[in-house]
Parts: C-alpha cells; sequence; structure tokens
C-alpha cells in the first residue's frame, strides 16, 4: 500500500484530533460566525478564508475552521450519522485545499455548501408583489379618462379618447350612471423575465414569471372610485452553475382607489398582502482528492419548502395634459413593502449517500423596502379606417431609501451550536424604468393591447416585462 505524504497524514491527525498546527489563528467573530468558541484556537483557522475568493467561500471556511477540527469530540458536530458525514466532508474538503493542491476544487465544494441560492426567494417575493401593482396602476390609468367598465388590460388610450370628447368616468360622465355602469371588473395577464448575474456574495440566476390579475371596482361619484384586486402567479428559477430550482406559488389581493383632484391632476393608492409558497430544489455537486479517501465525488440535492409573505402600499400623484392627439402624463410616486421569509430546515434526497450531512438550517429573514419614483408617460392617439391606435411611452428614475441587504444567518443541521453570517449584495440606490405599449380599438369595439418595461442601470440584474391584453365589449 502507498504511503501517505507526511503533509496529508498529519492535517489528517489535526482534522481528527484538534492538534495546533502553528501560527495565528484568525477571529471567528471576524468571519461572520455567531456562538463560536473563543476557547478553541482551531488548528486550521483563517487559512481556509485566506483562499476563498467568494463571500459564501469565506462564510463556509470560516465554518469549517471552527466547527470541523475534532468536531466530534469536542461536542460540536452532532455523533449521529448525519454528524460523521458532516465531519468526512470537511475533512475531505480541507485536505483538498491545504495538503493534495485539490484548491480549485475545494473552493467549488466550499461553494456548492453555502447555499447562497436562498437569495433568489428575496427577489421572486417582490416581484409577485410589484408585477400585482402595475396590473392594478394600468386599470387606474385606464379609468381616469373614460376607460371601460369591463376591461382586460387596456392602458393608456382612454386619455387621448377623452380629450377627443369621450366623457371619463371619472371627470364628470359617471355620475349618473346607473349601479351596473358603477360597477368595473378587468382581468390581464402578464411575462416577466429576470437574469441575476453572480457575484462575489452571490449566486446567479435566471426566472420566468407568469401571473393573471384580476379587479372589481365601483364609482362612488365623479371623482372617486375604490376597488378590490385578486392575483396569481408562478415563477420558476433557475439557479447559474447548475445550482438548483426555486418554484414560487404567488397569491395576493390588494385594495385601491383613485382620486380626480381636478384640473388635469388625480390621486392613486392601493395597499394590500402577498403570500408566497417556496419549493427549493438545492444540488450539491462536486469532487474532490483529499488525502484520507482519496477521491470523493458527493452528489445530493438538499430539498425545502418555505413561506413568505409582503405587505405593500403605493401613492402616486400626477398630472395629464393633453395637446391635440398628445397626452403628456408626469407623475411622483412613493412604494413601501415589509418583505418576511420564514426560516426552513432542508433534507437530503439520498439520505444514505455521501453528503447527508450538509443540509443546512436557514432563519428567518425581514427587510424593508421604501422607493420614490419619478416619470413621464407619452401617448399619441392615431384614428385609422379600422379604429383607433394609441401607442405610449413611459420612463422613470426609482430611489432606493432603505433595504440595506442584511446577511443570512444559518447553521449546518448537524452542527447547530454554530452560525455562520453569509453577506449579501445591498440593492442598487438609483435605477430606471422604460417601456412602449400599443393599444388597439377596432371600430366594433373589440380592444387588444401590448406591452413591454425592462429595467435599466441596475447592477448585475436584467428584468423584462409582458404585458397583453383583450377587451370585448358585452
Amino acid at each position: 500500500m502507498k504511503s501517505m505524504p507526511r503533509r496529508s497524514l498529519r492535517l489528517a491527525i489535526i482534522m481528527a484530533l484538534g492538534a495546533p498546527l502553528g501560527g495565528i489563528a484568525l477571529p471567528a467573530a471576524a468571519s461572520g460566525l455567531d456562538d463560536y468558541d473563543p476557547t478553541f484556537d482551531s488548528p486550521i483557522g483563517g487559512r481556509l478564508q485566506g483562499v476563498a475568493r467568494t463571500g459564501p467561500q469565506r462564510t463556509m471556511g470560516a465554518l469549517i475552521e471552527d466547527v470541523c477540527p475534532a468536531g466530534l469530540s469536542r461536542g460540536r458536530i452532532l455523533d449521529t450519522a448525519g454528524g460523521r458525514d458532516l465531519a468526512d466532508r470537511c475533512t475531505d474538503m480541507v485536505e483538498a485545499a491545504l495538503a493534495t493542491g485539490d484548491l480549485d476544487a475545494a473552493l467549488n465544494a466550499m461553494q456548492e455548501v453555502a447555499g447562497e441560492e436562498v437569495d433568489a426567494i428575496a427577489t421572486s417575493e417582490v416581484d409577485a408583489s410589484s408585477g400585482q401593482m402595475d396590473a392594478i396602476g394600468a386599470r387606474l390609468q385606464s379609468l381616469r379618462s373614460g376607460g371601460p367598465r369591463v376591461a382586460f388590460a387596456l392602458p393608456g388610450f382612454e386619455d387621448a379618447l377623452a380629450a377627443r370628447g369621450g366623457a371619463g368616468l371619472l371627470s364628470g360622465g359617471g355620475a349618473s350612471a346607473d349601479g351596473a355602469q358603477r360597477l368595473g371588473v378587468f382581468v390581464n395577464g402578464s411575462y416577466d423575465y429576470t437574469d441575476r448575474d453572480p457575484s462575489f456574495n452571490e449566486a446567479g440566476f435566471e426566472a420566468d414569471g407568469y401571473g393573471v390579475t384580476a379587479g372589481l371596482d365601483y364609482q362612488l361619484s365623479d371623482a372617486l372610485l375604490l376597488g378590490a384586486a385578486f392575483s396569481y402567479k408562478n415563477t420558476d428559477a433557475d439557479i447559474a452553475q447548475h445550482g438548483g430550482t426555486l418554484d414560487t406559488d404567488s397569491v395576493g389581493g390588494y385594495g385601491y382607489a383613485t382620486y380626480t383632484i381636478g384640473g388635469g391632476w388625480y390621486l392613486n393608492a392601493m395597499g394590500g398582502y402577498t403570500q408566497n409558497d417556496h419549493e427549493q430544489v438545492r444540488t450539491l455537486a462536486y469532487a474532490v482528492r483529499g488525502a484520507t479517501r482519496g477521491n470523493v465525488d458527493t452528489q445530493q440535492t438538499a430539498l425545502s419548502e418555505l413561506d413568505s409573505d409582503e405587505i405593500a402600499g403605493s401613492v402616486k400623484l400626477g398630472f395629464d395634459a393633453v395637446h391635440g392627439a398628445w397626452t403628456v402624463s408626469p407623475y411622483v410616486r412613493a412604494e413601501i413593502a415589509k418583505v418576511e421569509i420564514d426560516g426552513y430546515t432542508e433534507r437530503m434526497s439520498r439520505p444514505s449517500a455521501l453528503g447527508n450531512g450538509l443540509a443546512l438550517q436557514i432563519d428567518d429573514q425581514s427587510f424593508t423596502s421604501v422607493m420614490s419614483a419619478v416619470g413621464a408617460q407619452f401617448g399619441w392617439l392615431s384614428t385609422q379606417t379600422w379604429g383607433t391606435w394609441y401607442p405610449q411611452v413611459m420612463a422613470e428614475y426609482v430611489h432606493e431609501f432603505d433595504n440595506d441587504g442584511d446577511p443570512i444567518t444559518g447553521r449546518f443541521v448537524n452542527a447547530p451550536g454554530v452560525s455562520f453570517r453569509m453577506g449579501i449584495d445591498d440593492p442598487d440606490r438609483n435605477f430606471a424604468n422604460i417601456g412602449v405599449a400599443s393599444s388597439f380599438v377596432l371600430n366594433s369595439g373589440t380592444a387588444a393591447f401590448v406591452s413591454f418595461q425592462t429595467l435599466l442601470g441596475y447592477h448585475d440584474l436584467t428584468a423584462h416585462a409582458v404585458e397583453l391584453g383583450l377587451r370585448v365589449p358585452f
């Protein structure tokens, strides 16, 4: 039998017994750990952190340095089948990084174990709520100047139609309407695409979301309309580099109102609640060359389910200025959202295979977003032989005041005594949204629209949204 190199043998003994390796260890507290053991001088303290290339690798390095050396005998790791697997997988990664020269593979293993994929949950939460508010905003825009009482998401064109003689539902033409005319409904569908590039702290992902929003509103007076809307959305996210998937089902309810102040001024307000159910599949696939067990190939899948919810509100003040066929609508808007994400505990899909001890427990998360926007919409009305065409463009500048990107906290399920704090990226403070839309109204009364919006100036994030709608009079 081939003998083990002396350096590798010494490192294996250190991992098992916790003997000093020499040198000065980095304090665990400075490395993002809670409940670390200040009396224990880790024999590998700081060495994994020192070779890490990303934030998640550094976090896992700090955790392994504190928990794994003599982890079973010190009681840092549970003496269970999962705990013993965790101790072995730690040893494999440490030996690959510090003894056998398989550093790249060791860093990849630490990245796989880290679980930074959880960042996608917050993004899917915010997308579901913002999509519903966008749908309601389109409805309010449609109603301000004579939009149809029964509509399939037909934003914009009614402003210009009303300016050419149409009686606006909220501008004096609706007070004499009977109860049926005062009552309105709307439905629209949407698709959005989100692409997050990998960063130092976070895994990248691509997500596709499909949603539908339906609402019912009632005109109380010439100036005031109140309504309620309900939505469903499904979002599927694929984590970069085969990191796994995240499937989210979102259900929400919102109340909304619009008030015509007069002289072209209006005020919109909305607020409500969105509930999300997440199913996460996290892939752990890596191979390392250790000194004790040689080549070790770990193929595992971590499964988890969790809930999250959001309470959000928005207020918008705008002005409609009509100049012939042109309509210009500048506005300002303020939004606030409070997001709560439940903690969860992973379970491994292959409980008897290598890596069964690598499951994580992630704590509750919460954050608050406060944003303002300043923008304008520009529309042009064109009358054709077949009906009416109303193209439109919009642009807005958005500023985020809050949401500082608090770190994610968690721990190994099989080493519950030590928690890590994994940093995430702070959101961009300033960015822009731009969009185009086109509405078509046939002489028969049938109407359709298509709109497209995109995000500009947001670091490492691309987002597009498409809405399609149809109105058939009855």
